[in-house]
């Protein structure tokens, strides 16, 4: 959702919910809320969306999300629970494969947050140990959320060389707000036009739906 992208979460959240509202099968619709709540540290709202979604349609990706869902609200637990009675039941389908590095970071996430360091390691090590096309950008995501400064910024650049958009999917994201003060944040905040100068050139208006 472009509102999302130039850090407008509010009006993004008024946009997904009259899509949601006008459309409830809307299924593309939910994943751009989604993100609005989680950027805007509304788990409550997040989690009812996730699993409205699942109950429309019961997939794994659906799953997938919600497990984001619950890292993002400090329980761990509950996603660590999904992710490994998910994995059991599709992996002889072949459906897990297809999301398996999305998994394995989300996992080791939790397995950090719940204190369980080392076995959190070993589930990245798995991952690098099959490396794809996905792997840095979710890798990077685990680093962020684990603090590690390092490795987050070295793996943004490594990124930014092969896709010069992806800055714009973690600028606004809490887990890198401890990048902001890196000296290289200002140069790609203006590189990906989302400097405070750019922003405030943005014209954007949503209607008066008049409800």
């Amino acid at each position: 959702m472009a509102a999302n992208g130039i850090g407008r979460f509010d009006d993004a959240i008024v946009l997904g919910e009259r899509m949601i509202a006008i459309n409830p099968l809307c299924i593309v619709c939910y994943p751009q809320l989604l993100d609005s709540y989680i950027l805007t540290g509304d788990f409550e709202k997040a989690e009812e969306l996730q699993r409205r979604r699942i109950a429309l349609v019961d997939d794994f990706g659906g799953y997938t999300n919600l497990a984001h869902v619950l890292v993002a609200a400090g329980r761990p637990g509950e996603a660590l629970e999904i992710y490994e009675r998910m994995a059991e039941e599709h992996k002889l389908q072949g459906v897990f494969e297809a999301y398996e590095a999305e998994w394995l970071v989300t996992s080791a996430m939790a397995l950090h947050d719940l204190g369980r360091i080392d076995e959190a390691a070993e589930r990245v090590a798995l991952r690098e140990s099959k490396p794809d096309q996905w792997l840095a950008f979710h890798l990077v995501k685990y680093y962020a959320h684990i603090g590690d400064k390092d490795m987050t910024l070295a793996l943004i650049r490594k990124i930014k060389k092969s896709d010069a958009d992806f800055f714009g999917s973690v600028v606004w994201d809490p887990n890198f707000a401890f990048l902001h003060d890196s000296p290289e944040w200002p140069q790609w905040s203006r590189d990906a036009g989302l400097d405070e100068e750019s922003l405030a050139a943005i014209e954007f208006e949503i209607p008066d739906f008049g409800d």
